[in-house]
C-alpha cells in the first residue's frame, strides 16, 4: 500500500481485469530454467501471492476466493470468499505457525471506493474464517504469534475529495489491547526479533519500537537535491537476519524503485526499477532479493549488496505482480 495521510481513489480497475488475460500462479528454478504452470485457469484470474512459514503451501486470491494450495498447485481448496478493495489489495499474512491467514477486505464498495475495511482471519485446516477487526488493513503477526500489527483506515474527507486518514497499531492476536505507535503511517512490518517495528511516514521509512519510542527515520529528506528523497515507501520486508530492510519507494528523479538500507539509516543502496504495487521477497538465506519488473514479463534478482543483478524473462502473457521464494531458495513462484 502506498502511504499518504489521504489514499485518493480513482476509476475502478476491476473493468480492466475482466478484459485483459487471465493470470495464473506458476513456479521456475531460480537459475530461469523449468517454468511450470500450476493452475492455468484461464478463466480467473490470481493474484496476492504469499508462501507458509515451513514452506509446503501457497496462499493467493482466486477472483473472489481465497485459496490455498500445495507448492505444486495440487490440493486446491477454497477458504474463504474475498471481497477485493484495490485501494488495500496486499496478500493473505501467514501466522508463525502456518495455521491461520489474516487479510483485508473491502465492502460496500461502490466504484474504487470501498466504505468499510475489514480484517479477517481463516483457520487454515478447517476453513473456518471470522471478522476480527473493523477500519483496519494490512495485517502483520509478530514474530511469535501473539501479536497483530496493522493499519487503522479511516475514511475522511478534505474539501470535495475523499480518502483515509491512516494509523499503525499494534494489538494481541485477538484484537484487544490496541495501541497506536504511529499516527499518519502505514505499512507496518515486524523485525525477526518482534522487538522493532518499521512502516511508511510522511518522511518515508521509519523504524520504531513497540510503543513508538526510539523512532528513527532511515530515509531523512535531504537538503539537496530533493530530486532525489525517497518518498511514497511501501512493501517493507525486513532481511531474514534483521540487520537490513528492503522496501519499494519513489523519487522524482527516478521513479518507482527497490532499495535497501541498514537499520541505522546508512547504506542507502538501489537495486532497480519496481513498483510501489508489487512485493518484494527476500530469499531463505537472507543473500537475495526478487520482485516482479515493473514494465516487462520478467522477475529482477539481486544481491542485498547490489551485485549480480540479473532479469529472468518469464513466459507470461500478463503483467507479473507478485513473486516469492521456495523454502530452500532453489525455485520461485510468482503470478502473472
Amino acid at each position: 500500500m502506498i502511504f499518504a495521510l489521504l489514499l485518493f481513489m480513482s476509476g475502478s480497475s476491476s473493468a480492466a481485469r475482466s478484459t485483459a488475460p487471465a493470470a495464473d500462479l506458476y513456479s521456475i528454478a531460480a537459475d530461469g530454467s523449468d517454468q511450470h504452470n500450476l493452475t492455468n485457469t484461464p478463466g480467473v484470474s490470481e493474484d496476492l501471492l504469499s508462501r507458509s512459514p515451513d514452506g509446503g503451501e501457497l496462499a493467493f486470491v482466486r477472483g473472489e476466493s481465497l485459496v490455498v494450495a500445495g507448492v505444486d498447485g495440487q490440493g486446491l481448496r477454497r477458504l474463504a470468499a474475498f471481497s477485493r478493495d484495490d485501494n488495500f489489495a496486499d496478500p493473505p499474512a501467514w501466522s508463525p505457525s502456518g495455521r491461520r491467514l489474516a487479510y483485508a477486505q473491502g465492502f460496500s464498495c461502490t466504484g474504487a471506493r470501498c466504505y468499510s475495511q475489514q480484517v479477517w482471519v481463516a483457520d487454515v485446516e478447517s476453513g473456518s474464517t471470522r471478522r476480527l477487526l473493523t477500519k483496519a488493513v494490512e495485517p502483520a503477526w509478530s514474530p511469535n504469534g501473539s501479536r497483530l500489527a496493522f493499519t487503522r483506515a479511516r475514511l475522511t474527507t478534505v474539501g470535495r475529495a475523499q480518502g483515509y486518514r491512516l494509523s499503525v497499531i499494534v494489538a494481541r492476536a485477538d484484537g484487544s489491547n490496541q495501541r497506536t505507535p504511529a499516527d499518519t503511517a502505514s505499512d507496518p512490518a515486524w523485525s525477526p526479533s518482534g522487538r522493532l517495528l518499521a512502516f511508511s511516514g510522511i518522511r518515508g521509512l521509519v523504524r520504531s519500537r513497540l510503543n513508538g519510542r526510539g523512532r528513527r527515520v532511515l530515509t531523512a529528506r535531504p537538503r539537496k537535491p530533493i530530486s532525489e528523497w525517497i518518498s511514497d515507501v511501501s512493501n517493507i520486508a525486513w532481511s531474514p537476519d534483521g540487520r537490513l530492510i528492503a522496501f519499494t519507494g519513489f523519487t522524482l528523479k527516478g521513479g518507482d524503485g527497490v532499495y535497501v538500507i541498514r537499520l541505522d539509516g546508512r547504506g542507502l543502496l538501489h537495486l532497480g526499477p519496481g513498483s510501489l504495487l508489487t512485493p518484494v521477497s527476500w530469499s531463505p538465506d537472507g543473500k537475495t532479493l526478487v520482485w516482479p519488473h515493473p514494465t516487462r514479463h520478467s522477475l529482477i534478482v539481486a544481491s542485498a549488496g547490489g551485485r549480480g543483478k540479473r532479469e529472468i524473462r518469464v513466459d507470461v502473457t500478463t503483467r507479473v505482480t507478485g513473486a516469492v521464494w521456495s523454502a530452500d531458495g532453489s525455485r520461485i513462484f510468482f503470478v502473472g
